[in-house]
């Protein structure tokens, strides 16, 4: 090799490791989108006969730094459940569905470590609930509905998998606090959301 290449080699070496050294682990700061899928929870009192649901959504964010990213998501999430109990003229049955489409903003703090991205987020925004019910007694039925807006917050965690340069797998989980307005009473529906995250970078 040329003596000038050499000497340029040796020089050039140590810089060039400092700087692999200093390289972020995470994703590099831009945009990127997510479907999540899973169940959610039911937790509050007010939510006593509704069963475990299910929830989807879809998210898109903007990475502003390895550490730190802004994430908007629109989704859909229902729960429901029946009971039975003796009515004045018979056995009496209810039916129940709870559901709500949210519109949400979420900050996340991110830690990246070595193919893995750990995070915490936190964030609210606005749920269009619907609660529909069924009353059966032998021989007939009726059904009733009422929707609500309503504002809640939520607070969770989880870890993402790189498993490619642009490409994300993994685990979401929230803990959400609201209440609705519903056939005039007030009532909580706060719940936890389990979910699995495909994430992908523009």
């Amino acid at each position: 090799m040329a003596k000038w290449l050499t000497l340029l080699l040796v020089a050039a070496a140590p810089a060039a490791a400092l700087a692999q050294g200093a390289a972020p682990q995470g994703q590099a700061p831009g945009a990127y989108g997510s479907v999540k899928v899973g169940a959610v929870i039911p937790q509050h009192k007010d939510l006593e006969g509704l069963d475990t649901g299910y929830s989807l959504e879809g998210a898109l964010g903007y990475r502003l730094s390895p550490n730190l990213a802004l994430e908007g998501g629109i989704g859909y999430f229902r729960m429901s459940g029946s009971q039975s109990a003796a009515g004045p003229t018979g056995p009496m049955t209810v039916e129940a569905e709870w559901s709500a489409v949210p519109l949400t903003a979420s900050l996340k703090a991110i830690a990246p470590l070595e193919g893995l991205d750990l995070f915490l987020v936190a964030g609210g925004g606005v749920y269009f609930t619907t609660l529909r019910g069924t009353v059966s007694i032998p021989g007939q039925s009726a059904t009733v509905s009422d929707k609500s807006n309503a504002f809640a917050f939520h607070l969770g965690g989880g870890a993402a998998a790189r498993v490619s340069a642009r490409a994300t797998l993994g685990a979401e989980v929230r803990y959400l606090f609201g209440k609705a307005t519903l056939f005039d009473s007030t009532g909580h529906f706060d719940s936890v959301l389990i979910q699995a995250v495909l994430g992908a970078a523009f």
